[in-house]
């Protein structure tokens, strides 16, 4: 054998050596690893951009094909402008619970700390649920990533599952605020210490219990406001939705009519508008009828939480 051959196979055989010992390290460290301890590893490696580990760290279903793996991973990776915008806040990623669910199933919450060093504020971030695979916990998914639908039917089997109310009540969140504010209510009642208690989630819950307050700020806003426009329509809207959900039909009622009148005016169709007084119209008329608005109100009328 030459020389040139001969390097040849004393590096590959290096490199495969390497590979194996890699390999075999990172097996043993997920062998020993917490749930607490995937995560944090999680988002280091997400900052690295390291693809091998997180092909590793992740819960890939067997019918997940290279392809799908390879798009899941590389949205994973932490960008550029993240980071940069990360470091301009002073946000720090922090682990703040561990919670073993059953053999084969954890839960980890996960918080922002951000700010100056001695003055971080805590930020609720993520509620991460692993999965155990070859007796290695791996990421499954973030909660936040739940549909509707799967919430609805947590919400059916374990009436006083405080986490997916809450995320429930965040996806309602943009269309409609105030029966979000609902969620956000019972998720407090059920957890006065929870994960996603905050004072910025308290100040929304008292801001939407002072119906005429709230009444009032959002008219201030349109003060300004052209009377043809997006903004007057969904301003009116939300309140709409506002006194639809504390019962007030009679100026539910008007304020909707108001939204349905200046939608109508504009000179351009805007279909979210649309589609938001459309199901705003609808969650009023059972209002109105005395049917359920909802899966909380449902379980509630039923004496759920009695």
């Amino acid at each position: 054998m030459d020389k040139k051959k001969y390097q040849f196979v004393v590096v590959s055989i290096f490199i495969i050596l390497m590979c194996i010992i890699s390999v075999c390290a990172i097996t043993n460290w997920f062998r020993g690893s917490s749930p607490k301890d995937v995560i944090r590893s999680y988002y280091d490696a997400k900052d690295r951009g390291d693809i091998e580990f997180l092909r590793q760290i992740i819960f890939f279903p067997q019918s997940t094909t290279e392809e799908e793996i390879n798009s899941r991973i590389k949205s994973e990776i932490t960008g550029t402008d993240e980071k940069i915008l990360t470091r301009a806040v002073g946000a720090k990623i922090k682990v703040e619970y561990e919670k073993i669910i059953d053999d084969q199933t954890a839960e980890v919450g996960v918080v922002l700390k951000m700010g100056l060093p001695c003055f971080k504020k805590r930020v609720p971030f993520q509620e991460i649920v692993l999965k155990k695979d070859d007796n290695k916990w791996k990421y499954s998914f973030s909660k936040y990533e739940l549909s509707e639908k799967q919430l609805i039917e947590a919400i059916k089997e374990n009436p006083y599952d405080a986490s997916a109310i809450f995320h429930l009540g965040r996806l309602y969140q943009p269309d409609n605020p105030a029966k979000a504010n609902k969620y956000y209510v019972k998720y407090r009642e059920l957890e006065p210490q929870g994960f996603w208690i905050s004072k910025e989630l308290l100040d929304q819950i008292k801001k939407y219990q002072k119906i005429e307050n709230e009444e009032s700020e959002l008219l201030k806003k349109l003060k300004n406001t052209p009377e043809r426009s997006i903004r007057r329509a969904s301003v009116y809207l939300t309140l709409g939705q506002l006194f639809t959900e504390h019962g007030d039909y009679k100026k539910a009622d008007m304020y909707l009519e108001q939204a349905e009148k200046v939608a109508s005016s504009l000179t351009s169709h805007n279909s979210d508008i649309e589609k938001r007084l459309k199901v705003a119209q609808e969650t009023f008329d059972l209002a109105v009828k005395g049917e359920h608005l909802d899966i909380l109100s449902e379980l509630e009328a039923k004496g759920a939480y009695k």
